[in-house]
Parts: structure tokens; C-alpha cells; sequence
């Protein structure tokens, strides 16, 4: 990945948020990793700005952080993906008007690809710095998600 994503990833499993953190920095990304929506409030109420946002959408506090997010101006606009383990992931993720669901386990590269989506659409020059981690480095499911 050689481009400068901004991600802000939302996931109370430390194993798995150090895991897509070092995936996503590794190809380049910048990432701001938060356990829970209090602490991603406070990472965007302190400079974090985000191309994407990644949210577990299992978290109880993730209700409250989209709704603050949703009501912030500057940070509505922002594009969520949601990774989730609920069974009906489109009755669970509805309110949260996300424009990607992934379920859990998520590919990391179908992640990757994702992200890669929305952060192009807010860098237009980032469309042809494709992301290159997907196809280069080995990846395990399980390892990004242990719900």
C-alpha cells in the first residue's frame, strides 16, 4: 500500500485490532485504533480525520459514537464500514446507515478493499495508488476476528 489512508478502527478485541492495525500500516495506511466509541469520540474531538472509519459493530458504545458522529458536521460525512458477527447483518447494521457491512471474520483483503474504496473517493489521487497489501502480504482470517 503506498498511500496515506486515514483509518479510525473501532474493535474491543485487542488481539484483532493490533492485528488490522499492523496489516493496514504495513501497506502504508495511518491508523487511530480505538477500543470502544467513547475513545474513538475522543480520538476525532482530538485531530484524528479519517478518510474511513471501521467499526465492530458488536460494541455496545458503537450506537452512541455513530449517533454523535452522525450530528458532528465536519464528521457525518465520513464513510463507516461495519464488520460484524450478528447473523442478520442488515437488520443490525440499519440504523447504523454504514455504506459497507463485511461479516466477521472479515478477508482482510476484502477489508483492504473496502477501505481502499471509500479512501479513494475522498482522495482522488488515491485511485491510482491502489492498494497493494491484499496481494502482498499473507493473511489469516481468524487472526483479524475472534468473535
Amino acid at each position: 500500500m503506498d498511500l496515506s489512508h486515514q483509518i479510525l478502527l473501532v474493535e474491543d478485541d485487542a488481539d484483532a485490532r493490533a492485528a488490522i492495525t499492523c496489516g493496514f500500516e504495513l501497506g502504508g495506511a495511518d491508523v487511530t485504533p480505538a477500543a470502544d466509541g467513547y475513545e474513538a469520540v475522543h480520538a476525532l474531538c482530538n485531530g484524528a480525520r479519517p478518510c474511513v472509519i471501521v467499526l465492530d459493530f458488536d460494541l455496545p458504545s458503537i450506537r452512541e459514537f455513530r449517533r454523535r458522529q452522525l450530528l458532528w458536521p465536519q464528521m457525518a460525512r465520513i464513510p463507516v464500514i461495519v464488520l460484524s458477527g450478528h447473523s442478520d447483518l442488515k437488520v443490525a447494521t440499519w440504523a447504523m446507515a454504514a455504506r459497507a457491512v463485511l461479516a466477521k471474520p472479515v478477508e482482510f483483503g476484502r477489508l483492504v478493499r473496502a477501505v481502499d474504496e471509500y479512501c479513494s473517493h475522498a482522495d482522488p489521487g488515491a485511485s491510482a495508488r491502489r492498494l497493494r497489501l491484499s496481494r502482498t502480504h499473507a493473511w489469516s482470517s481468524a487472526s483479524a476476528s475472534r468473535h
